[in-house]
């Protein structure tokens, strides 16, 4: 995609999301990446159900994206940022991009990616936009998304895991 090889990234695209599939990955961090080129690849054709799709199944995933794996977490939440921009969705994109500068704060040094977070921030301020959505909930917010439709009161989903 960064060589504007559309053709070439939708190709492998489709074949990481196959894979995903097939070993039933749709839960595991890496396929976050997969869900954000997917979903560039679908904006780039035009396929704008699509990228919200992958984008939706990205955001479930993001609460994964941390410190643990800071240059994977980091290359990812840019992966996303961009298919927010692509998509005009400026509040996701400012959301996620947070995201990756709070992890760069802890690890500055991981090679082009705080190069490539600081153009997407100076892009994010020429394009302006405040819509809120869900692509702007914070990584807190997405973890507490799956316990509100359980039978947990919120006093219940408040309270730190017994064990």
């Amino acid at each position: 995609m960064h060589q504007q090889d559309w053709e070439q990234a939708a190709t492998l695209a489709e074949q990481a999301s196959a894979v995903v599939r097939a070993g039933q990955l749709d839960d595991y961090v890496a396929s976050a990446l997969v869900y954000a080129v997917v979903a560039r690849t679908a904006l780039h054709r035009g396929e704008v159900r699509r990228a919200k799709e992958h984008l939706a199944r990205a955001a479930r995933l993001r609460p994964l994206l941390t410190y643990a794996l800071p240059y994977f977490a980091v290359h990812t939440l840019l992966e996303l940022t961009r298919a927010y921009l692509a998509m005009g969705d400026a509040a996701g994109a400012r959301t996620v991009l947070r995201q990756a500068r709070d992890i760069l704060q802890l690890r500055p040094d991981l090679g082009i990616l705080p190069n490539q977070a600081n153009q997407l921030r100076a892009t994010l301020g020429i394009v302006g936009g405040r819509t809120v959505g869900v692509s702007s909930l914070t990584t807190a917010e997405l973890r507490l998304v799956p316990l509100l439709s359980t039978h947990l009161s919120l006093q219940e989903i408040s309270e730190p895991p017994r064990g």
